[in-house]
């Protein structure tokens, strides 16, 4: 369990229960969160416990302190309106 969750946030990467059971899917789709998160400067906590699951929390910066990072995008923007 604890050598999976070393690769989980790979992409294509997937878990020996979902292949045993058959589960579909590509294995992307925490790929794609753990970028989003990074993106967004948040975290990812990893709760796992045999035979009763995993939990995920996500946690995110407030947005008072991107405030900074609102205004960049924000410019970019209107740079691309601007452009007619």
């Amino acid at each position: 369990m604890e050598e999976e969750i070393k690769t989980i946030f790979e992409p294509f990467v997937r878990g020996r229960e979902a292949l045993r059971n058959q589960i579909p899917g590509n294995g992307i789709g925490l790929s794609l969160v753990a970028k989003v998160v990074t993106v967004h400067n948040g975290t990812i906590f990893i709760d796992t416990k045999k035979d009763s699951g995993t939990t995920f929390i996500l946690v995110f910066p407030a947005a008072d302190s991107l405030e900074g990072n609102f205004r960049k995008y924000e410019t970019a923007a209107q740079n691309f309106n601007d452009r007619g």
